[in-house]
Order: C-alpha cells, then sequence, then structure tokens
C-alpha cells in the first residue's frame, strides 16, 4: 500500500539562464540558446501525505545559488511555496478528489 500521492507539474516554455558551461558558446552558435537563457522548461513534483492532505510543493533551480549550482526549493526555504489546499482523497478509490482545486492554487501563486 502506499502512503501518498505525487503530482508531477511541468512549464515547457520556461527559460533558463546558462550554467557556465563548456557547451554553452556551441549552444549559443547552433541556436539552441539566446541572450544567455536556453528555452529548456521547469519541472516540479507536489508530494501528497494521504493520512494528513498535506501537499509539499519540491523543485530545483539555480535560485539564488552559487554559480553553476542549484538548489532544492520547498517550503522551508522559501515560504511562498506553502500550500495552503488540504488534499482530498478517497482511500477505497485510491484518488485524489480535488486535483483541480491543487492545480488552481499552484498556477495562482506567482
Amino acid at each position: 500500500m502506499h502512503t501518498g500521492f505525487a503530482i508531477s507539474i511541468a512549464w515547457p516554455e520556461t527559460l533558463c539562464k546558462q550554467a557556465g558551461a563548456w557547451y554553452d558558446s556551441i549552444m549559443d552558435l547552433l541556436g539552441f540558446s539566446k541572450n544567455n537563457y536556453y528555452k529548456v522548461g521547469h519541472s516540479a513534483v507536489v508530494l501528497i501525505e494521504i493520512e494528513t492532505g498535506n501537499c509539499y510543493y519540491f523543485d530545483f533551480g539555480r535560485y539564488h545559488a552559487p554559480f553553476g549550482q542549484g538548489r532544492v526549493r520547498d517550503v522551508e526555504t522559501d515560504h511562498d511555496l506553502q500550500i495552503y489546499t488540504q488534499a482530498q482523497v478517497s482511500i477505497l478509490r485510491n484518488e485524489l478528489l480535488n486535483f483541480k482545486e491543487i492545480l488552481l492554487e499552484l498556477t495562482e501563486n506567482k
């Protein structure tokens, strides 16, 4: 028996700063990057505890990290990532009942 749910989220149009790697100049020449940014998208995961209904957002990126490094963001490191919507779960049907409500809160959180 599992103890939770995971919602994977993607923003395919998100721009990402170049990492400062050896291949950046090659990517510029080939047209894969523009103005020091790649169009590589971004992703995150929301983990949901069945027992409590608590939702936890996690992502990874180079947000306020040393050059060439990244970090995991969550509510402990970035308080604006708090998800206030409590998940409603049907244990009998193994189903998340308010999936759209959780996504709506994420959409409204800039």
